[in-house]
């Protein structure tokens, strides 16, 4: 599991990556056992790409539910992007269009 921000992980699988947010928890059938669960918001081949749904669902949170100019949404995407570049700057090497 890759922590990124605002409670957003990345949860790393067999053949694809998926950005989701905590859930609660669910109980395991086989063990009983309490575990996280997740709300999944899409199965992606990259990590970039799964970046980049990212930028497009904390956008979408931060307007949701409200009547909203352009303007306000154009800052919205903004910020968001900003918010990822900064961490990923942190990184060399790494670039996100």
């Amino acid at each position: 599991m890759i922590e990124l921000f605002d409670d957003w992980v990345i949860l790393i699988g067999d053949s694809d990556y998926q950005l989701a947010k905590p859930a609660g928890t669910r109980t395991d059938k086989r063990t009983g056992e309490e575990r996280p669960a997740y709300k999944v918001y899409g199965y992606f081949g990259t990590i970039t790409a799964a970046l980049q749904r990212l930028v497009q669902e904390c956008t979408r949170e931060k307007l949701k539910g409200r009547a909203t100019s352009l303007y306000e949404a154009i800052q919205a995407f903004v910020e968001a992007r900003e918010k990822l570049t900064e961490i990923l700057g942190q990184v060399e090497g790494i670039e996100f269009d």
